[in-house]
């Protein structure tokens, strides 16, 4: 598309969220519409697991907390557990940038569509999109606050903003070849939402590999076996892979713990599978590009 081309050289405008690209504001959601029905976040929990064995589900409280809280080990065999996780969001994007530019020029896009001409995150160019320069200097005004963080394991998106991200913030312990590290571990959990979105779609794991050489990569294929072409992530498949990756958190031995994602990620984790104080809207509000944000999650086990 000439229009297109043309307007990609335009300057960006500096804020951009997310939201714009899959139809969520920035601003404070007390009530989320869930399949049509308004729900508060206690009831969408129940939906979110609805179809988890009543007996086998695991109940996760979210709490915002001072990123410097130490969590409280949890005794071992007893319940519940409880991990201090920091959660961020990735510096803006290509993705984003090219949604703020095409808006700058007059043009609607919609996320639903899959007609590249107003659609661009179906373009191939835009596939795995990485950090603009703004992203990368959102993500090294966050190294002061992560300095602060004593995470014992860093677990990141496989997807390249997000790995540029982790990196960048928390640097300070990034392994290298010379030098130990906490562990790093890059996991399909935390990603964003999967297929048609090509910006969502991985690369081939032997490229990501190859530039992220001291990152462990969690039980990945070669190829993205998650991205589906013709069709999105439902939200009951997206909020069964969170439930599972928080399980995943749960397990480890680790009490804190940072986790670099995405915005809708996230915002479906703390609006639809973990609890929330009713009244917490800012815990549950979207994310700001490279925002860290430190919660307390707490895990109960099954009703006996």
């Amino acid at each position: 598309m000439k229009l297109l081309s043309n307007i990609l050289l335009l300057h960006p405008l500096l804020h951009l969220l997310l939201s714009f690209a899959f139809g969520f504001s920035s601003t404070t959601n007390v009530n989320v519409n869930v399949k049509g029905r308004s729900k508060s976040n206690s009831a969408m929990q129940q939906t979110a697991n609805d179809s988890i064995n009543p007996e086998l589900r695991i109940r996760i409280r979210a709490e915002r907390c001072p990123g410097t809280t130490k969590p409280i080990p949890s005794q071992e065999g007893t319940s519940p557990i409880t991990k201090l996780v920091h959660f961020q969001r990735h510096g803006e994007g290509y993705h984003n940038l090219l949604g703020d530019v095409l808006r700058t020029a007059g043009v609607t896009p919609s996320v639903d569509s899959f007609d590249p001409a107003i659609n661009p995150w179906l373009r191939p160019e835009i596939v795995d999109s990485p950090l603009t320069e703004t992203g990368k200097d959102q993500c090294r005004n966050q190294c002061e606050l992560a300095s602060k963080l004593t995470p014992e394991l860093v677990i990141v998106s496989p997807l390249l903003r997000a790995l540029q991200t982790a990196k960048i913030s928390f640097g300070a312990c990034y392994p290298t070849v010379t030098t130990k590290s906490i562990p790093w571990i890059a996991h399909e959990g935390c990603r964003e939402e999967t297929g048609v979105l090509v910006c969502n779609k991985r690369r081939p794991l032997s490229q990501i590999v190859s530039d992220y050489p001291e990152i462990q990569f969690e039980a990945m294929t070669e190829e993205d076996t998650l991205f589906n072409p013709s069709k999105r992530e439902t939200g009951d498949s997206k909020s069964k892979r969170i439930y599972e990756f928080l399980k995943y958190l749960m397990a480890r031995p680790e009490n804190e713990i940072a986790v670099v994602g995405h915005s809708a990620w996230l915002f479906h984790m703390l609006n639809e599978v973990v609890e929330v104080d009713d009244a917490d809207d800012a815990l549950r509000s979207w994310f700001t590009t490279s925002e860290i944000r430190s919660i307390q999650l707490t895990f109960y086990p099954p009703t006996q």
